[in-house]
């Protein structure tokens, strides 16, 4: 991640649109709030803030079969504390409404008999 931001520089914008810079995506997972305040925590350590952009996900949609917790998806209280986390490091980003983990974006990945 380093190299990127290294080679794409700062985060440039021009209007409401991003055209240069690097944006880490990180996808919060159910159960696992921690292991997202450590990523938060490293991206603060590493970076400076408007370096380069968080966003973060909120999608994950919990496929048939899943064990807990990834049975379900990741509920307000997840969110809003990793959300939280990620303003208290000063990190600059996007972020995603609950509607995001929706099962209608879910591909049909059923396989033909051919």
């Amino acid at each position: 991640i380093r190299e990127m931001v290294r080679q794409t520089g700062p985060v440039r914008w021009e209007g409401e649109k991003v055209v240069r810079g690097t944006i880490i995506r990180h996808l919060i997972l159910p159960g696992f709030v921690d292991n997202s305040l450590k990523v938060l925590d490293w991206i603060g350590e590493n970076f400076a803030p408007g370096e380069m952009l968080v966003s973060l996900m909120r999608q994950y949609t919990p496929m048939p079969g899943m064990t807990p917790p990834l049975d379900r998806p990741v509920n307000d209280e997840e969110y809003d504390a990793v959300l939280s986390w990620m303003f208290l490091n000063d990190l600059q980003g996007f972020t995603q409404e609950a509607e995001a983990a929706e099962e209608s974006f879910i591909p049909d990945f059923q396989q033909e008999n051919n």
